[in-house]
């Protein structure tokens, strides 16, 4: 859907727009128009333009012109010619269907610490999403990874106990929760569960939540510049994640671990930054899991039913673009592998 804002007319009088049409260049691409005219100022008007592919469309591009002819109050008439390009994909199977959470960190970022300075000029110049995390963001590393792997990814904008029902398509291939800052509900733990026992893939990445930790640091609100009473920003909710995890035998522990280390996951070395741990206990049944130098469980994958679970400790890697590539690969495991094999094309 593209939606357009217009002035018509070459007058105080303004105009109407007397007709719209569209051309395309082959068929398989079905073309809507909407227009509305303002009642209150003649000369302005806006029209959306919706696109849907029939079914028997090929995958390509395609290419045309939406055209609106407008009538002047002094009786001269004009087109206005808007062309397109669209690019249809065929319609993507359940099993590379993948469900990325923002319901849970619809607000901002908590994992940003933006103005941090200690007491120094707060101008820092760093970007804020007020409107928390995104695949077009901070996660786009991460997405471009997973189209290139074949899947397709969405945001997943509404609460858990739609998972089945949020689209035509079904209870998604995979449900992907970074660092939510709201907990789940039991009713959502319980419908994200029978998902995964029908063959869904659950995959949890969360960081370090401890108030303590933030109330040490000096926080700026960077709108009125204002030293905040108290800590804002943070990491996951540890224990609303373990909400969602409860039914696996999986427990976050809300240990805040301070520097780096690296993690060997399957055939592929990844790097955790600030990080928490998991339950010793979480690694009974797992197929896969890893721990650092300090023997820290950090990364547990196991099967459950027809579908599988696999938790991370860490998610700044994500947002750092350091183990973007973990989740694509977690993806492509099947029930019957032990850890994920990392395969990029060149």
């Amino acid at each position: 859907m593209v939606n357009v804002s217009a002035i018509i007319g070459d007058g105080l009088g303004g105009g109407r727009i007397v007709e719209a049409s569209f051309e395309t260049d082959k068929e398989g691409l079905d073309v809507e128009i909407d227009l509305t005219q303002s009642s209150l100022f003649a000369w302005h008007a806006t029209f959306g333009v919706g696109f849907t592919a029939t079914a028997d469309a090929a995958d390509g591009v395609y290419e045309g012109s939406v055209t609106i002819k407008v009538l002047t109050d002094i009786g001269t008439e004009y087109s206005t010619v808007w062309p397109y390009k669209v690019n249809v994909v065929a319609k993507v199977d359940q099993a590379h269907r993948v469900y990325v959470d923002t319901h849970k960190n619809v607000q901002f970022a908590y994992t940003q610490v933006p103005c941090d300075q200690k007491g120094e000029d707060l101008a820092c110049g760093e970007g804020f999403d007020m409107y928390g995390d995104s695949l077009y963001t901070n996660w786009r590393m991460m997405w471009f990874e997973m189209r290139r792997a074949g899947y397709f990814a969405d945001h997943f904008p509404v609460p858990a106990t739609q998972l089945n029902d949020f689209s035509s398509s079904g209870t998604p291939g995979a449900y992907v929760v970074i660092d939510p800052e709201e907990p789940f509900t039991s009713a959502e733990s319980e419908v994200v569960e029978e998902a995964v026992r029908n063959g869904m893939h659950l995959i949890v990445a969360g960081d370090w939540w401890d108030r303590d930790q933030i109330n040490s640091l000096n926080q700026y609100y960077p709108n009125y510049r204002a030293k905040l009473d108290y800590g804002v920003y943070g990491g996951s909710d540890v224990a609303g994640i373990n909400v969602l995890l409860k039914p696996y035998s999986i427990e976050m522990i809300a240990q805040y671990i301070d520097g780096e280390t690296k993690v060997q996951i399957g055939d592929s070395v990844y790097a955790y930054f600030d990080y928490t741990t998991l339950t010793k206990e979480s690694a009974e049944g797992t197929t896969c899991s890893a721990s650092d130098k300090d023997d820290n469980l950090l990364f547990v994958s196991k099967v459950y039913g027809k579908g599988r679970v696999s938790v991370m400790s860490d998610s700044s890697c994500i947002d750092l673009g350091r183990c973007h590539y973990l989740v694509p690969a977690l993806l492509n495991m099947k029930t019957t592998d032990e850890c994920p094999l990392l395969k990029r094309e060149a």
